[in-house]
């Protein structure tokens, strides 16, 4: 048997046992009848989802994919799924075309778009969110530019950012001058065409990003102090929320029930490998 079916069997044995851990759900059949539709981005974010473009692997999605699967399992619901620019998810989620998408950082602009799972006290709640996750510095080595955790150094020109990624605002906190632009690939490309200080990335994208073409990018290092590290969230529709609100607080408290599971450290293992 080779190792990809083994690792198969082994997830398939996972989501069977896992299943018997948790408390049934009766879903309400509105919410049941049809799928829930989920947006992702077309980059990959190892190793929480994999691939390019709108294809999905199903038999190594990715860590967050697996553990929606597993959610799917245990409330007896269907998720679907489209991957697209992430300005256009939230688009799609704030005029209810979309029922939700992952992973979004806690923005307070971001709750007139959609629904967190929130505490008592109306706080995000990081026990219910999917996972932590960086944002990082990238520079051309030997590059002025520098960064400590609290200040930036040598930024004479802007520093790149994709559009729409929430670091925009700790940078502009920061009272760094930005660029925006469409995605990873231009902005690494203006960094070494000295068009930008740096870019502003989430780190495991970026470095496997760099990693599958070391020598376009042996010019590019990345800074290891973070720029912020936040948790992300599946951020739900206000139609969804409004129409399921109970349904929305199973979704959640799942995804806490799950991660925290022996059985999900099973998965984080074979990923690892």
């Amino acid at each position: 048997m080779s190792r990809t079916w083994r690792i198969a069997a082994f997830l398939a044995g996972t989501v069977l046992s896992l299943c018997g851990s948790f408390p049934a759900f009766a879903a309400d059949p509105a919410a049941a009848n049809r799928p829930i539709r989920l947006a992702f981005e077309p980059t990959p974010n190892p190793p929480r989802y994999l691939g390019e473009g709108t294809a999905i692997d199903w038999h190594h999605p990715g860590l967050t994919l697996e553990l929606l699967r597993l959610v799917e399992s245990q409330l007896g619901i269907t998720f679907s799924y489209e991957r697209m620019p992430w300005k256009r998810a939230l688009y799609l989620l704030e005029t209810n075309e979309i029922d939700g998408v992952f992973h979004a950082s806690f923005v307070p602009e971001r709750m007139q778009l959609g629904v967190y799972p929130m505490t008592s006290n109306g706080e995000p709640d990081p026990t219910r969110a999917i996972f932590d996750q960086s944002y990082a510095f990238y520079r051309l080595r030997g590059s002025g530019f520098g960064w400590d955790g609290k200040t930036v150094v040598g930024a004479d020109l802007p520093v790149g950012v994709t559009i729409g990624y929430s670091v925009i605002n700790d940078l502009k906190r920061l009272g760094i001058a930005i660029e925006e632009d469409r995605g990873k690939a231009i902005n690494l490309i203006k960094l070494l065409n000295h068009r930008i200080s740096a870019v502003a990335d989430l780190e495991n994208m970026t470095d496997i990003f760099l990693r599958h073409d070391p020598v376009q990018y042996a010019a590019v290092e990345k800074i290891p102090t973070p720029i912020v590290s936040k948790p992300y969230y599946l951020l739900l529709s206000h139609g969804f929320y409004g129409e399921n609100p109970r349904l929305a607080e199973y979704i959640w408290g799942a995804i806490r029930s799950i991660k925290e599971s022996e059985a999900f450290d099973s998965i984080l293992y074979t990923y690892s490998e």
